[in-house]
């Protein structure tokens, strides 16, 4: 006897209606008789990953023209003037698998936002834009770390990316 089963992915939550325990009722017959019987089919889960990684981000900077930002007094002149970082949307490749095959929702936010950016992903690899403002800093070329989870209706990966930006 083969037994196959599918489901059709609706939502988030298809999984969850899916991979569970289910009772199947056999019924067999012969010349000699027949038979009913219960079997128990559990259909299981494997949880994804999600791959941490790297990436630059390049935008325009000016340096030393931002007195407002930061300015070190030496007998009340400035000595060390503010950077601007142009910012920019940036397109932040999510990298995951899932080992079932399952459609995922990814979650990203940037550690400092606090509106996660929400992406449900059919395939290997997701792409999220991350919105980088305009920052004015004293010193150092800012970095961010994207938080990502990624989730398939039943269980729940964690990883992050980190973006380090340059000045071109």
């Amino acid at each position: 006897m083969l037994l196959s089963c599918s489901a059709a992915y609706t939502d988030i939550g298809s999984l969850a209606r899916f991979a569970k325990v289910h009772t199947i009722e056999v019924h067999a017959s012969d010349p000699w008789g027949t038979g009913t019987s219960k079997v128990s089919l559990n259909i299981s889960n494997r949880p994804p990953t999600v791959a941490g990684s790297t990436m630059v981000a390049t935008m325009a900077c000016s340096s030393g023209t931002v007195t407002s930002v930061c300015c070190y007094g030496n007998y009340g002149s400035c000595v060390t003037y503010g950077n601007a970082y142009a910012g920019g949307t940036y397109a932040i490749p999510l990298s995951f698998s899932d080992p079932d095959g399952d459609p995922v929702q990814l979650s990203a936010r940037e550690t400092t936002q606090a509106t996660p950016m929400v992406v449900t992903c059919t395939t290997a690899g997701c792409t999220a834009a991350l919105a980088i403002p305009v920052v004015k800093a004293c010193q150092n070329v800012p970095s961010y770390t994207v938080a990502t989870q990624v989730s398939d209706g039943l269980a729940l990966a964690s990883g992050s990316t980190v973006i380090s930006t340059s000045c071109h």
